[in-house]
Parts: C-alpha cells; structure tokens; sequence
C-alpha cells in the first residue's frame, strides 16, 4: 500500500482528509509530522482523554469523543479568531452524517468545561501561560498553539 501521506501536502477538503486517512487502514505507521497528521489528531489533546476520562471507562465510545474534540478545537479555533465559522459548521455537518455525536449535550456530558480545563491544566505540556493544544486555522490547517491563554480557554470551557 502506498503511504497517502508522502506527498507532505495541506489538505483543504475534509472528506478528502478523511479518505487519505480512511485509505491507511489499520496498523500501520502514520509519518510523524504532516499537515494531515494534524489534521487526523487535532481533536485528541481537547476530547478523547479529557473526556473518557470525565464520562468513565466505557462510556463513551473513543471515535466519539474525537468527533466531538474536533468540534471544540474548531469552535475554539474561532474564538481565537483563527478559524472560519464556516468551517465549524461544515466539521460538524461531516461528522453528523455519519453518525457522529458533534456535542457535549449528545452524550450526556453536557456543562463538563470546568472539569476539561481541570484536566487540561493538569497536562504535562502545560506551561504558566497555558496549555499548548493542537488547533485548526480551517479545514486542513491544523497547527500547534504552545499556550493557549488560560482566560480565553476558562471563558470557553465555562461555555460548553
């Protein structure tokens, strides 16, 4: 099988995204730094940890906590001013229509932020002016934000 990441591009289609990393099937090595690579795992500092561990082992299914976590890192992404709102709706439009929750409310976690920015405080990557989280300036544009402002991050959290 042929690695649909060695081309080292920026994707700007989700689907098409979503097809490149679909195409990987299982176990095997993903590259170690791409724009796609950013893009397949943007919502896993904010979701999947963060939020199995708030519901409890076995909860939550995984692959639902990722969707969700992309949503919020793309929700945030637009706080910061770094994102299309567009870009929010169509993420969780895709997502939807196969069957994946988009919101906290849709697996009962519904007002958990306080209890996020607890753990996301508490990441070993944290630094005194915030936590370095993987967000996204548009579909496809996923980038590393090394500190996050802990305002801007309570003020969001407090909103979910």
């Amino acid at each position: 099988m042929t690695d649909p990441f060695s081309e080292n591009v920026v994707i700007g289609d989700l689907s098409q995204a979503l097809d490149r990393i679909a195409a990987m099937g299982g176990g095997e090595a993903l590259p170690l730094v791409t724009d796609a690579r950013l893009l397949s795992l943007h919502g896993a500092k904010l979701a999947p940890v963060t939020l199995e561990a708030i519901a409890g082992i076995g909860a939550l299914l995984h692959g639902e906590a990722v969707a969700i976590g992309m949503v919020i890192a793309f929700r945030l992404a637009v706080l910061l001013d770094q994102c299309p709102e567009d870009d929010v709706a169509q993420l969780a439009d895709h997502l939807a229509s196969v069957g994946l929750p988009t919101r906290l409310d849709q697996v009962g976690l519904a007002g958990c932020g306080e209890a996020m920015l607890h753990h996301l405080g508490n990441d070993k990557k944290a630094t005194s002016a915030g936590p370095a989280l993987i967000l996204v300036r548009g579909i496809g544009r996923a980038y590393l934000d090394p500190a996050v402002p802990r305002a801007a991050l309570e003020s969001f959290t407090h909103s979910l």
